[in-house]
């Protein structure tokens, strides 16, 4: 399966395949993808209980449910496709071989990346056949913007498995699904904390939240807001700083998870 260590890109490669794989043949995917449909049959739920225009219900819903499918299986494969290495031991075996600590974080990222892949291509084509269905197509809906936003979602359920990749080498699973889980949260409220660290009365206070606004990463950047509701028309400096924001991030996970498994006891 993997190759010498004058072969980085092969064993990279190979780790990638075999995790790819392995996902698939359990059923977290199968499971998340469908409280994705879920989802989005609560907004078609919605939409015809709403007053107003439905389809903007109907577009935040879809937007919604493939964001979050796709994060729940970053979070949830994360946390294991590290740990479940070490617990069954075959880690010793792979990096015996001799694979880097960099080459074997690297390729199960790219596994994991691969399955939210699939996944959101799965969830945008669903969503999008069924808005054309039930007649959305023709509602004045900005599909360039609605693609943006899917393609925002990806890119935030990459930065969390990178975070959380980095999280399993050093703590169990269920810590690092309640920590990732709560980097979701006040992610999406990066805002509110900026009020707040403004608002704060003393120095040290001041610090400690503008020392979380550093170390914390603003999944805002990774949600449109009402330019979906509305078809707004979205610039290419959003997208750009947002596809680099999670490039940065991905990167220092990355580096971060290969720097501490070489330090990990077992």
């Amino acid at each position: 399966m993997l190759d010498s260590p004058f072969n980085p890109i092969r064993n990279i490669m190979a780790l990638a395949r075999n995790t790819f794989l392995e996902v698939l043949r359990e059923k977290i995917l199968y499971n998340v993808f469908l409280i994705g449909v879920l989802v989005f049959g609560l907004g078609i739920l919605a939409s015809q209980l709403s007053f107003g225009n439905p389809e903007r219900v109907v577009l935040d819903f879809g937007v919604l449910a493939v964001a979050l499918s796709s994060s729940i299986i970053a979070i949830l494969l994360g946390s294991t496709v590290v740990l479940k290495e070490f617990n069954r031991r075959t880690v010793f075996v792979i990096l015996a071989h001799p694979v880097s600590g960099f080459e074997f974080i690297i390729g199960k990222f790219l596994g994991v990346a691969a399955v939210l892949s699939v996944n959101w291509l799965l969830s945008c084509i669903l969503f999008t056949t069924l808005l054309w269905g039930i007649g959305l197509g023709n509602a004045g809906a900005n599909f360039s913007t609605l693609w943006v936003a899917f393609s925002l979602s990806l890119l935030q359920a990459l930065v969390l498995a990178g975070v959380i990749i980095a999280f399993s080498t050093f703590t169990t699973s269920s810590i690092s699904i309640m920590a990732s889980a709560g980097l979701y949260l006040i992610g999406h409220g990066i805002s509110q904390l900026t009020l707040v660290a403004a608002k704060a009365e003393g120095f040290v206070a001041k610090c400690f939240f503008k020392s979380l606004l550093l170390v914390l990463p603003n999944l805002e950047h990774f949600s449109l807001g009402l330019r979906v509701t509305y078809g707004l028309p979205v610039g290419f400096q959003l997208i750009a700083t947002s596809l680099f924001y999670a490039l940065c991030w991905v990167v220092f996970t990355l580096l971060v998870a290969g720097a501490l498994l070489k330090y990990r006891e077992v």
